[in-house]
């Protein structure tokens, strides 16, 4: 793998009520020369088991900033997410690069959000608590995935204090016919409120989803209903 074969392409975030678009989330892909895509879920375990993720994800958050500055003149308040291991978040020279990042970019606070997911935060919660306070100070917002496929997501969300959650597709799925799938999606979609922050639900990909969502109050949205990931220009579009 070299940087060249990295590209990104961005997941857009819609307001749920309005329907506009208010942030993306960068996405790494990679095309293995004569032979294609290869799968994020393939590389990027990689990527952290060689022990290069720290310089990757810089290398990301450097090209998906620099690339984010067409849209930062066109919606000045939209969000760019950049996932990132969990391990980084408790780094102080991973918090200390991508401020030195942003100061160097010119990038304004509240620009750029960090996605960790539930599964990382386990082995690392109180490093993890001390990185988004850092974060906070620089403006960098940490966002925390996949919520409700961990053990203890309640007691996460109480100790970390993230800017955003974002909700695991499978409960919006079931929840027009389970019951239960419906009102853990509500109760996450509550709590968040209660805390202040944002509530993103990924995957949605039926009107009728949409729709439940509107009701529930969520905050944004992601899926394919909408929009799928593209190129900074395709992004555009939607603005």
């Amino acid at each position: 793998m070299n940087a060249g074969e990295i590209f990104l392409r961005y997941q857009p975030k819609f307001d749920v009520q309005s329907g506009h678009l208010v942030g993306a989330e960068a996405l790494a892909r990679w095309t293995r020369p004569g032979e294609g895509a290869v799968s994020p879920d393939e590389f990027i375990p990689a990527i952290e088991a060689s022990g290069t993720a720290f310089p990757f994800t810089i290398w990301v958050i450097e090209k998906a900033l620099t690339e984010w500055a067409d849209v930062r003149r066109m919606l000045t308040h939209a969000t760019l997410s950049v996932n990132a291991p969990g391990q980084l978040i408790g780094d102080r020279k991973f918090a200390t690069a991508v401020g030195e990042l942003m100061t160097d970019l010119d990038v304004p606070r509240g620009v750029l959000m960090l996605e960790i997911t539930e599964r990382t935060v386990a082995d690392s919660v109180e490093a993890i608590a001390q990185g988004i306070d850092r974060f906070a100070e620089l403006g960098v917002g940490v966002s925390i995935d996949d919520v409700g496929t961990g053990q203890s997501s309640l007691e996460y969300l109480r100790r970390l204090r993230p800017s955003e959650i974002k909700v695991d597709r499978a409960f919006v799925a079931g929840a027009g016919t389970d019951p239960v799938d419906r009102s853990v999606l509500k109760a996450y979609i509550d709590i968040g409120h209660a805390a202040n922050l944002s509530v993103c639900v990924e995957g949605v990909e039926t009107d009728a989803e949409l729709d439940l969502l509107k009701s529930l109050g969520c905050t944004t949205v992601q899926g394919f209903l909408l929009a799928r990931p593209g190129s900074i220009a395709e992004l555009l579009a939607y603005a």
